[in-house]
């Protein structure tokens, strides 16, 4: 009797541990699902970095990242979040930036279905900050927001310009520098913000004279086709100011068919990095090119990452600010040998995580300081 019940009893525990089994596994640290919404499509280079820095960081913090490339349809975007946060397997974050002013629908949507999300790049516009005002406000499910500061990146490529002008004495006879300049939409954050730094710059530097503004979509045909006649109307423009590299890159292009030469006769500067931009910038057609925000969204995988981990962010704040950094011929060597996709998987970007890193006490996002880390390994 007392063998029998032995046996009894040591199959019982069998059985529990068998049943047991999968409870072990599930204990183990939880895998992340987070979905980005790139607001371009893979051709471009700075969107397409964008998705390599995110994919570099999730991947280094071990999080799964699905890709989501609109191609600048704001509608597709929030159809499509819509569809995915209803599914049973909906994701554990989301990020996007306010494309064509959408972040509204993008926000109620993550509100309705409890998924945290973060903004990065082109915040809300001037009229939904007044309405709906900053992360966990009125969205509760809005965790936080790292954006350019775009209108200091305006400001800074204005005086870059009007000094390198000045110095080469491109000026009328009163002295004034003529600029011509570009902008990408009337209706993008990051554009609004980029003009309100290029007018404050020509208000402290009042020998700038902003002799028209134009608006070309961020393309660069537009762009050609808007210098043909701004240089034909403003045969005095010594400056040209363009929101982004592509618009530089028509503005280079428009005056290939005059002759006009660029970086004597006129000084262009633009921002993003655009690889074709970098090599004008080489041989001097370019004066400058500003960016390094395209890794804003490794960044909001730190903090996204840290957020889901109960460690969160808004101990120390929920919006975050990004700088461009400067990129011209005294530089742009140390960039070009270093700045390649296969170096970003190098980055360890647990460093900059408050989870991993349990002696970090202040977030640090700095370009330079990435750069450093890729120069060092």
């Amino acid at each position: 009797m007392k063998y029998t019940f032995r046996l009894i009893l040591i199959f019982i525990l069998i059985i529990f541990s068998f049943f047991s089994y999968p409870a072990e596994n599930n204990s183990k640290e939880k895998k992340f699902q987070i979905l980005y919404y790139n607001s371009e499509n893979q051709e471009g280079f700075w969107w397409r970095t964008t998705s390599e820095f995110m994919q570099a960081a999730c991947q280094n913090l071990g999080m799964d990242l699905n890709i989501v490339y609109v191609d600048r349809d704001a509608a597709f975007m929030v159809n499509d979040f819509k569809n995915k946060a209803a599914t049973l397997n909906k994701p554990d974050a989301v990020v996007f930036q306010n494309l064509k002013s959408n972040a509204v629908n993008m926000l109620n949507i993550a509100e309705e279905n409890k998924i945290p999300a973060f903004i990065f790049n082109a915040g809300l516009t001037e009229e939904q900050d007044k309405q709906y005002g900053k992360p966990r406000e009125k969205f509760k499910y809005w965790i936080g927001q790292i954006l350019p500061d775009d209108k200091k990146a305006g400001y800074d490529l204005a005086i870059q310009l009007f000094n390198e002008a000045k110095r080469l004495g491109l000026k009328d006879k009163n002295g004034n520098i003529h600029f011509l300049n570009i902008i990408g939409t009337k209706t993008d954050t990051s554009s609004i913000e980029r003009e309100n730094g290029l007018k404050l710059a020509s208000q402290h530097e009042k020998k700038i004279i902003l002799d028209q503004i134009t608006t070309a979509n961020w393309d660069r045909n537009e762009a050609e086709k808007s210098l043909n006649w701004l240089i034909l109307r403003y045969p005095e423009a010594n400056v040209v100011w363009a929101a982004n590299d592509l618009m530089g890159l028509g503005a280079l292009d428009s005056l290939s068919k005059t002759k006009i030469k660029p970086g004597k006769d006129i000084i262009i500067g633009s921002m993003d990095w655009v690889p074709e931009a970098l090599k004008h910038v080489q041989s001097g057609k370019l004066f400058t090119s500003l960016n390094g925000h395209f890794i804003e969204t490794a960044w909001a995988a730190v903090l996204v990452y840290d957020y889901l981990n109960k460690n969160d962010f808004a101990s120390e704040k929920t919006s975050f600010t990004s700088k461009m950094t400067v990129l011209s011929k005294s530089n742009i060597n140390l960039y070009l040998k270093n700045f390649k996709p296969d170096n970003f998987k190098k980055i360890n970007f647990s460093n900059f995580s408050k989870v991993k890193n349990k002696n970090l006490k202040k977030y640090d996002f700095s370009f330079d300081l990435v750069l450093k880390k890729i120069i060092s390994n």
